[in-house]
């Protein structure tokens, strides 16, 4: 059952799609096919008279589609209607023809204006709304986080549908309550997800074919082809449609007939066709980095993400020695049981009260035998991962256990010779995980620190005078 969107009460129509932008983006294209059909009536009513009584029933068809549209209220979907008629009636029509493209479009223009008003939908286009707007100033709040994530590791992808959970850890605001999945915007999923090249690939692709329809004039097949492919595009900024199987079906027909359109055209067109769109995909991504620049420039942290693995670089911004310099980071093991679901809104919650300007994440997932060799850094193994401190040859480097809930191993093996390690247990603890460390630290001669709060998940706004004393040991030549 598809979540149901209202606006001022009214509800917006999806049918069977997840959201009333995925249906906006099919009636899209059910117009085009529309208009597609109206052309091909109207080229061969000549020869067969009974098509023109086809017209009626086409322009009822036409102002029902309309209609839908109005009712899903999707400004992303008008946008790519506006986008898919101009495109596809003046390569139909021809520029030159002004008049004709002025006659075709304008009509629709106010039925869909006329329909907004109708269906009490128009609000939501003013500008007076959009600046109020939740749903505006949300996407715009994630869409600065993800430019900012693209600046910072631009290459360096976070993985399928994994950008959400990156911004929320390492780019949200602290007081921000949503938990995104994605950008509601395909470019930046994409360049997010698998980095700012395969996104240079995918507008290449997409301005090239587009271009590429434009080469064979007046041509019915091949304007709405190129229609269907700008439709794509434009509904893919304000909505991450990209990940609705169905919704490609479109755009891949249009792509097939764009490619066999063009087989027929010269190498010459076809070349400089892809040229064009080489400098179309260029200038897309240049801009989009040039954008994440300025939008990092507010955040806090810079978040540096390692090409082979999930840990990450954190470190502040402004001062990226830290990036650069592995001997002055703390190392941080998260593990979800202490650090909560979102744990990098932990740490970066924490912060402030480490006594250092860096630290290397290593996420709750990471496994034995994909961490690098132990570099004398200071290390704060959380949860499952104090289990790390019996396989790891200990140097100089200060070791904190925080909240270890995989239980410390027997015999020999439980031996450590680490004369500066810090046990951190919660006071009580219902899980009583803490029980066999209690009993390995005094096997150990080792003395716990106990923090003042329930459970394993440590809080830091509960008892931030004990938890800087902590942090601050982690950085300390001594406990």
């Amino acid at each position: 059952m598809p979540s149901e969107y209202f606006h001022n009460g009214n509800l917006r129509w999806s049918v069977y799609w997840p959201n009333p932008n995925a249906w906006a983006a099919f009636l899209v294209f059910v117009l085009i096919l529309v208009w597609v059909i109206a052309g091909f009536v109207t080229a061969k009513k000549k020869e067969h008279r009974a098509l023109g009584y086809a017209h009626p029933f086409l322009l009822l068809l036409e102002l029902t589609v309309w209609f839908l549209l109005a009712k899903t209220c999707s400004r992303g979907g008008f946008m790519a209607a506006a986008g898919a008629a101009l495109f596809f009636f003046v390569v139909r029509l021809g520029p030159v023809r002004l008049s004709a493209c002025l006659k075709a479009i304008a009509p629709r223009v106010a039925v869909a204006a006329l329909l907004l008003v109708l269906v009490g939908a128009v609000g939501r286009f003013s500008p007076g709304h959009l600046a109020t707007d939740k749903s505006v100033s949300n996407r715009l709040e994630m869409w600065r986080g993800a430019l900012a994530m693209v600046h910072d590791s631009p290459f360096n992808g976070w993985g399928f549908r994994n950008g959400g959970l990156a911004y929320a850890n390492w780019y949200q605001s602290l007081d921000a309550a949503e938990r995104p999945v994605g950008f509601v915007n395909s470019y930046l999923d994409v360049a997010v997800e698998y980095g700012l090249h395969l996104l240079a690939v995918a507008v290449l692709l997409l301005a090239f074919l587009v271009i590429l329809s434009v080469t064979r004039e007046h041509s019915l097949l091949m304007a709405a082809a190129g229609a269907c492919l700008v439709a794509w595009g434009l509904a893919n900024v304000w909505s991450s449609l990209w990940m609705e199987p169905l919704l490609w079906i479109f755009p891949l027909f249009a792509m097939f007939l764009i490619v066999v359109g063009a087989a027929r055209s010269q190498v010459r067109a076809v070349l400089g066709a892809l040229f064009r769109a080489a400098l179309v995909s260029c200038a897309a991504t240049a801009a989009l980095w040039c954008a994440g620049r300025h939008a990092s420039r507010r955040y806090e942290w810079l978040v540096i993400k390692d090409s082979a693995t999930d840990k990450v670089t954190l470190c502040k911004r402004g001062h990226p020695g830290g990036a650069d310099n592995p001997r002055a980071q703390v190392e941080i093991w998260a593990d979800g049981a202490v650090f909560g679901p979102f744990y990098g809104r932990a740490i970066r919650a924490a912060a402030p009260l480490f006594s250092v300007r860096s630290a290397i994440i290593y996420p709750p997932w990471h496994v034995t035998g994909r961490e690098e060799k132990p570099s004398g850094n200071p290390r704060i193994y959380a949860g499952f991962h104090a289990t790390r401190i019996f396989d790891t040859p200990h140097d100089d480097g200060n070791i904190v256990l925080l909240h270890p809930t995989a239980p410390p191993r027997r015999g020999d093996g439980a031996k450590i010779d680490c004369p500066r390690l810090l046990l951190c247990l919660p006071e009580q603890d219902s899980s009583e995980h803490s029980l066999p460390w209690r009993r390995w630290a005094t096997t150990m001669n080792i003395k716990p620190v106990y923090s003042p709060q329930l459970g394993q998940r440590i809080i830091v706004r509960e008892n931030i005078v004990f938890w800087r004393r902590l942090f601050a040991c982690s950085n300390n030549a001594s406990f």
